[in-house]
């Protein structure tokens, strides 16, 4: 019989390594953000070279969200929790589908579907928890509705 992880876990990518004055500081600096709402991130605070592609960054207490353009009008919204976790030197993990949903439909997007991508091992890249959503301009004709999921089997 086959193990079920016959593959070994992709090794995670170096940890974060903040100061405990950095840690302080980011906590200090979420508390100026809104829980319940995004904030849009002035271009004046991104990074002087910023990563190809990124068209707006927006913050809440909890949550950063960067958007990026991809080819053929597709948006990816690249979310991580604003929170370190000093147990595995990474930022916070644990964005639920409820949490992505609700993130997409706060910063805009609420209207449009959207998708998540599971790699081939091969081209697995995990250097931080960030989920990335990718807005679709039209549904794909696999996206279930609740039009047509009384036609599904249950």
């Amino acid at each position: 019989m086959r193990e079920r992880w016959q593959t070994p876990r992709p090794a995670r990518s170096e940890t974060l390594n903040p100061s405990r004055a950095a840690l302080k500081m980011m906590e200090q600096e979420n508390k100026l953000y809104p829980a319940t709402a995004f904030v849009d991130v002035p271009r004046v605070e991104w990074p002087a070279n910023p990563p190809s592609g990124l068209i707006r960054a927006l913050r809440s207490r909890d949550f950063m969200v960067q958007v990026y353009e991809e080819e053929g009008g597709i948006l990816r919204l690249s979310v991580h929790r604003c929170a370190y976790d000093g147990a595995t030197g990474r930022w916070k993990d644990g964005i639920s589908w409820d949490d992505l949903q609700h993130i997409k439909t706060l910063v805009g997007y609420g209207n449009m579907p959207a998708v998540e991508i599971y790699p081939p091992i091969a081209d697995e890249v995990n250097v931080a928890n960030i989920r990335h959503l990718f807005i679709l301009p039209k549904a794909p004709a696999f996206m279930w509705t609740k039009r047509r999921d009384h036609d599904r089997p249950a």
